[in-house]
């Protein structure tokens, strides 16, 4: 019996000396922190229509607003008006029809093989003197005709009624010989009319010459034929003999005065106005 009592002393003194205090946790401190984070930028802040952002990211803030509206029937009171213009054909500028054709010596060579046969005269001459090179003299050229010459102007026109107009014709001889008699005419290839007619008494070697010739009221067609005559003196010097050297006739018309015409017109005004009106 006072073996068990001590025993149960021994225990009542051992639980009771491993008992511990209930604690509870605490942490007073005067810091403000945030609970949560985020970012934010001027795009969140400005409305999408005020601002403007360029390349280098610099931000524009643009406002529009309407400060002032009128109509111009508010200020002033326009009466019912008309302005009439006319724009004739004549007024209109066509510029400068141009156009060329050339004979060759080797084509006053080939005309002389034709009426005179390929051996002892001018188409052997020249001929030879081109293959060797060898210079050489040129005989005396009588009358040759180049009949029929085909002249398109499609490219400018197909008919034009004329009014008035000016016709330069341009010689350029570049063959190694006078040319003389040079008697030339341009006509419409449908109806055989006469457009033009003119001579150059002599054209000499390496020179230009020219004529100016007026033509009225006439009809040209886009189609047109020309006739050539030519003769020439020949030359008594040697020369270097290139059967491409060339006789270029150059025609031009310009300052057309036009009353009827299907023709391709350069770019231009056709009315101008320049106009001040006064309202009461």
């Amino acid at each position: 019996m006072k073996k068990l009592l001590i025993t149960l002393l021994f225990s009542s003194v051992f639980f009771s000396s491993c008992m511990k205090n209930k604690l509870t946790p605490e942490w007073d401190t005067n810091l403000l922190t945030p609970i949560m984070r985020g970012y934010m930028n001027f795009s969140n802040l400005i409305e999408d229509s005020i601002k403007n952002i360029d390349n280098d990211q610099l931000i524009y803030l643009v406002y529009h607003d309407l400060l002032y509206a009128a109509s111009i029937d508010s200020l002033v009171q326009i009466p019912d008006t008309s302005v009439d213009y006319s724009a004739k054909l004549s007024n209109i500028d066509l510029g400068t029809i141009e156009f060329n054709y050339k004979t060759s010596l080797g084509d006053i060579a080939e005309n002389d093989r034709e009426e005179n046969g390929p051996t002892g005269g001018l188409y052997e001459q020249i001929m030879t003197a081109h293959n060797t090179g060898q210079p050489t003299t040129i005989d005396p050229i009588s009358t040759q005709s180049y009949p029929d010459i085909e002249i398109d102007a499609d490219n400018y026109f197909q008919t034009l009624t004329i009014e008035s107009a000016t016709i330069e014709v341009i010689i350029d001889n570049q063959l190694p010989m006078p040319v003389s008699d040079l008697a030339f005419e341009i006509r419409n290839e449908s109806n055989n009319e006469l457009i033009l007619q003119d001579t150059f008494l002599i054209v000499n070697p390496g020179e230009t010459e020219s004529s100016l010739n007026n033509i009225s009221n006439q009809t040209i067609e886009g189609l047109l034929k020309g006739n050539i005559n030519i003769a020439s003196p020949g030359i008594s010097i040697p020369v270097t003999i290139d059967t491409s050297d060339a006789l270029t006739a150059t025609i031009r018309i310009y300052d057309i005065t036009v009353s009827e015409a299907t023709a391709i017109f350069p770019n231009q005004d056709i009315i101008t106005m320049n106009e001040t009106a006064v309202f009461s």
